[in-house]
């Protein structure tokens, strides 16, 4: 069942190029497909339990999304986008601003 909703997650991204469709829609209907899998197996629960918080920090975020740069004043798009791991342990992404080509963070909030 996990392999039918990336599929499925895959082809949605392949219709629609918009970041905004990709988030709102594909991501969404992704996690509502893994969240409404029948009596999951065991590998099924790992799987969904290692695929939604990417999904919902990808969703969340977006790749390639507008991030605020200190620098700039405003919102603009990065690049070289991580994902990593605060000292709190708290989820982050890393990436440098497309405009000025400052370093940039952000913390994903639960």
């Amino acid at each position: 069942m996990v392999d039918e909703a990336a599929y499925k997650h895959d082809v949605c991204y392949i219709k629609n190029k918009d970041t905004k469709t990709r988030n709102e829609v594909c991501d969404s209907d992704m996690i509502k497909e893994l969240d409404d899998i029948p009596n999951p197996t065991i590998r099924e629960r790992l799987e969904r339990a290692v695929v939604k918080p990417i999904i919902k920090a990808k969703k969340t975020f977006g790749m390639g999304s507008k991030i605020y740069c200190l620098k700039c004043k405003t919102h603009t798009d990065s690049k070289n986008v991580e994902h990593d791991t605060s000292k709190n342990g708290r989820p982050m992404m890393k990436g440098m601003c497309l405009d000025c080509g400052s370093k940039r963070s952000a913390v994903f909030h639960h």
